[in-house]
């Protein structure tokens, strides 16, 4: 079985894009997998110094070669604000910033299509949907639970302003997964994770959820006609304002 390719490069540049915002704080990298019988612990890096030089290059080929091992590569989408240690938790109180607002697209949901992102600064293609992010200028700090609970609230309400019904993944400790690497959800049907948009990347084609059933990309053109109905995109600053 010939594997999907990985690409250490779209791992570091989405990193850095989605951690851009922060000046200290932890990336959690947790590698998982349903079917790999040897356990791969989870790793934290230190911003910014993980993201730069040698330390990048050195995380980027970590992730890659947990991918090419079998294991599904995930990020915390926040950063930890400590890093991992022996009976230390990083759950959501480990989170003190949120500087995005992401969503996590099916390509199974009715209506579904990657189109529906293209407001967001980083498009992410995981096999088989989408993740989107809205990347802010500047962190948000969140200090107790009520308000990382009214971020949440946010997060949700900016993935159904973009389609209702989506999964909710809008807990500030989400991991969602890293590009570059491999989907092994089906170990048998493995599928590459893509960055399609963002980290100086610019999206080279519009995929479809009718296109992605039926192979053929000249759809794309009769859905065009339809762009005046699709669902309205969110802003940043609408949605990420605290109460």
């Amino acid at each position: 079985m010939a594997l999907p390719a990985t690409d250490a490069v779209q791992a570091i540049s989405f990193l850095r894009h989605l951690f851009k915002p922060y000046t200290d704080g932890f990336i959690e990298i947790r590698p998982l997998s349903k079917h790999n019988p040897v356990h791969a612990n989870r790793t934290t890096y230190r911003i910014p110094e993980c993201l730069k030089g040698e330390a990048g290059q050195a995380l980027s080929q970590h992730i890659i070669s947990l991918a090419m091992r079998g294991y599904d590569v995930y990020v915390g989408v926040c950063p930890r604000a400590a890093p991992e240690g022996p009976g230390r938790k990083l759950g959501k109180e480990s989170i003190e910033y949120v500087g995005a607002l992401w969503l996590d697209l099916d390509s199974k949901v009715p209506g579904s299509s990657q189109g529906l992102l293209d407001n967001c600064d980083i498009v992410v293609s995981t096999g088989n949907g989408w993740h989107g992010y809205k990347v802010a200028p500047t962190p948000m700090r969140v200090t107790s639970t009520k308000e990382r609970t009214a971020v949440e609230a946010k997060v949700r309400s900016f993935a159904n302003a973009i389609l209702p019904g989506t999964d909710n993944v809008a807990n500030v400790d989400r991991i969602l997964r890293v590009p570059g690497t491999i989907n092994w959800k089906d170990p048998d049907n493995p599928k590459p994770v893509h960055l399609l948009k963002g980290g100086g990347m610019k999206p080279t084609y519009k995929e479809s959820l009718v296109v992605a059933e039926f192979g053929d990309s000249r759809l794309d053109a009769l859905l065009a006609s339809a762009k005046a109905g699709e669902l309205g995109h969110a802003s940043f600053g609408t949605l990420y304002r605290m109460p």
